[in-house]
């Protein structure tokens, strides 16, 4: 998008919606990259949910390095 269209739409208040790139992700990140990116203010985590969230996220990955998966 270029430069002008963003400052027209930051402007008038729209914004695209936001979907991670498909690829692998560890389990839960994606759906949490999405929810911090919400249009809607209300659906996004508060900082210290996706924070917790992502140290379950991290947490669980050294979990399946342990155990070789």
């Amino acid at each position: 998008m270029p430069e002008q269209d963003v400052l027209t739409a930051y402007c008038a208040n729209e914004r695209r919606p936001f979907n991670a790139p498909s690829k692998n992700y560890a389990h839960g990140l994606k759906e949490l990259i999405e929810q911090c990116w919400s249009e809607r203010p209300s659906l996004r985590p508060s900082f210290c949910e996706a924070i917790d969230r992502s140290e379950d996220i991290d947490n669980n990955l050294d979990q399946k390095k342990k155990n070789g998966r």
